[in-house]
């Protein structure tokens, strides 16, 4: 499903991918008229209970991961971030104050990406969205793919085309002028060493944090397949997923 929203200063566009049970009931762009919010999403939200607040199980069932993660934006604004947890790149367009902004998930899972120019701002979850516009320039990047093909560090905010740029994983995109600021808001540090009494325990807390994390990303309308390597890696996630699916 493709379906667009607009007014005189801005236009978005959703092209919906059907794959958890809440994606069946979802609507993107979503539009929120008291608030006067605009939302698109390429989004899992994983920690659904978490953020719904003790919501009764059914009424949960009704949100959609768009519905739950605007609730949470309008609760805390930026911060909302620091509490999502799955894979997604967001963006909300206010349409009061004309302001846009975008975010990307802690590992980048999805990507992000945007094309700057004086006289517009365009961005997409995918690069060949904008791409396919006929005013803006494809010069390969040369540079960033020499560094690519010797595996050195590239530019976390360059891609292969010198005038598209990418929103790096754990950081968001604030457009309200004329030029975009981007924020980072998450950044992987090493935790506090956990100490457990004896192997058992290390091994108990282990796997469930494993089965937690095979549990939330097999969450689907749809029957799961899987690319098996034969290793004990794939193999141990596909056991896991099985039980999961047959609950």
């Amino acid at each position: 499903r493709y379906a667009t929203w607009k007014n005189r200063l801005a236009a978005l566009g959703n092209l919906q991918i059907y794959n958890t049970p809440e994606s069946l009931r979802e609507k993107l762009p979503l539009v929120h008229p008291e608030s006067g919010m605009v939302v698109c999403a390429d989004a899992r939200i994983d920690n659904r209970e978490e953020l719904a607040g003790g919501l009764p199980a059914r009424e949960l069932s009704e949100l959609t991961d768009s519905d739950l993660f605007l609730r949470t934006y309008q609760q805390t604004g930026v911060a909302c971030l620091n509490r999502l947890r799955g894979d997604y790149s967001l963006a909300v367009y206010h349409k009061k104050e004309h302001r846009l902004f975008l975010a990307r998930d802690h590992f980048g899972m999805r990507p992000l990406f945007y094309y700057d120019h004086p006289e517009y701002f365009v961005f997409s979850s995918e690069i060949r969205a904008i791409l396919v516009l006929p005013w803006v320039p494809k010069k390969l990047n040369t540079s960033w793919l020499a560094h690519f093909l010797v595996n050195s560090d590239e530019d976390a905010f360059e891609t292969f085309y010198e005038d598209i740029r990418v929103v790096p994983p754990g950081h968001y995109l604030e457009l309200t002028g004329r030029d975009p600021v981007i924020h980072q808001y998450w950044e992987l540090t090493i935790p506090p060493l956990t100490t457990k009494k004896n192997d058992q325990e290390y091994m108990d807390e282990y796997k469930r944090l494993f089965d937690r994390a095979v549990a939330v990303r097999t969450r689907s309308a749809y029957p799961v397949g899987s690319e098996l390597s034969g290793g004990l890696d794939s193999s141990s996630v596909v056991s896991l997923a099985q039980s999961h699916r047959k609950e």
